[in-house]
């Protein structure tokens, strides 16, 4: 594994829809967990505001990443869980240095 790829992802969740959002997050691991290149996503609730959800990834490089988000399984990912929003999410990508 050299140089993995970090995705940060700040989520703003409408209030109505925090429990299917988490548990549409749930569903959403599983399916990247069969990605090529896949080593791990985590999720995290502000403990502030709730409706912050915060999603880290970790891929072994970007091309498998950018191979993931191009298949219809990110697609269908990511139209289940976009309807939540309350706003566009702020997404980051890193390297380790």
């Amino acid at each position: 594994m050299i140089n993995p790829v970090k995705i940060i992802a700040k989520h703003y969740i409408k209030k109505e829809n925090l429990d299917d959002y988490i548990d549409g997050c749930v569903e959403a691991r599983k399916k990247a967990e069969k990605g090529d290149g896949y080593i791990s996503v985590r999720y995290f609730q502000d403990v502030m505001d709730e409706h912050i959800i915060v999603m880290s990834a970790e891929w072994e490089n970007m091309d498998k990443l950018e191979k993931y988000v191009a298949s219809k399984e990110y697609r269908e990912i990511s139209d289940s869980l976009s309807k939540y929003y309350s706003k566009k999410a702020e997404v980051n990508f890193y390297r380790e240095i």
